[in-house]
């Protein structure tokens, strides 16, 4: 009957209200751990997603500057920057200025017509 004994209080004690809220207690401990990693993975998961984003981006300017670099290396940028800033031309070469919108006189109805680009190239080696 001593075993009896035991069992039974072993038995009331699985089966009691006590043992019941302590596990409830433990699940819900257990459960909101998980909850909070689950969070925090989600929360850098989107940061890895920002800075992937971020890298992605400054490789491409990266690309940019090193090819502007390659081109201010050239001669051809030389050039066109003396000939821009230094008003230099190659041997044989004459160089043309064209500025502002240059403007018909009035005509009939004193109306001022604007000349098209063509026109005034036109203009400037045939008239």
């Amino acid at each position: 009957m001593v075993y009896t004994k035991r069992s039974s209080s072993l038995g009331e004690f699985f089966s009691s209200k006590l043992l019941l809220a302590v596990l409830f207690l433990l699940v819900l401990l257990v459960l909101v751990g998980v909850v909070k990693e689950t969070y925090r993975r989600y929360v850098i998961n989107q940061e890895i997603k920002a800075i992937k984003s971020e890298v992605a981006r400054l490789e491409q300017k990266n690309l940019e500057v090193s090819q502007l670099i390659d081109y201010l290396k050239t001669g051809d940028y030389a050039e066109r920057e003396a000939r821009l800033k230094l008003g230099l031309q190659k041997p044989g070469e004459t160089v043309a200025i064209v500025t502002g919108a240059q403007k018909s006189q009035a005509n009939e109805n004193n109306v001022e017509v604007v000349i098209s680009n063509p026109q005034k190239w036109y203009n400037y080696f045939f008239k």
